[in-house]
């Protein structure tokens, strides 16, 4: 946690190893969040399930899932599922 002053997180949530929250993040309900994830700054996520590799910008989530690799906001307000992003070859 980048500023744990300026970080809500509800004691329900599950964070996986090296994540990074930025301040403003709030991570509420049974939000589940994978490893090697970035939050924030000013992230609000509620019952939310969060794949590893993701970023998640600047961005409001309710109820929905997140897959592996995606890159969502800044400014985003997720309504449905992000699926997994497919890596690209060089």
């Amino acid at each position: 946690m980048v500023d744990p002053r300026q970080t809500f997180i509800d004691v329900d949530v599950t964070i996986g190893a090296d994540v990074t929250i930025h301040p403003g993040t709030v991570l509420n309900g049974s939000t589940t969040v994978g490893d090697d994830t970035i939050l924030g700054p000013h992230t609000q996520l509620t019952d939310c399930t969060v794949g590893n590799n993701c970023v998640v910008a600047h961005s409001v989530g309710d109820g929905i899932e997140i897959g592996d690799g995606a890159r969502v906001g800044p400014f985003a307000h997720l309504t449905s599922n992000i699926p997994p992003t497919v890596p690209q070859p060089d």
